[in-house]
């Protein structure tokens, strides 16, 4: 299966990270999605969103993340 790759630099980017998560993860077809996100010492919460994400996509629970994200 050939891969797509994304990448979001990010800094404090906690308003809008949510969305762009589900944005890149919503994404469809028949490949695999590769998506990296570097962070540059956010201080507004951003890092908390992208740990709540990881949690929700190691435990399958992508559909109820990107339902309650924003």
């Amino acid at each position: 299966m050939p891969a797509a790759s994304r990448s979001s630099p990010l800094l404090d980017s906690a308003a809008f990270i949510d969305d762009t998560v589900a944005s890149v993860l919503s994404q469809s077809g028949d490949f695999e999605i590769v998506y990296h996100v570097q962070d540059g010492g956010s201080r507004d919460g951003t890092l908390e969103r992208l740990e709540h994400w990881q949690a929700c996509l190691e435990n399958g629970n992508f559909r109820s993340c990107a339902v309650g994200s924003g």
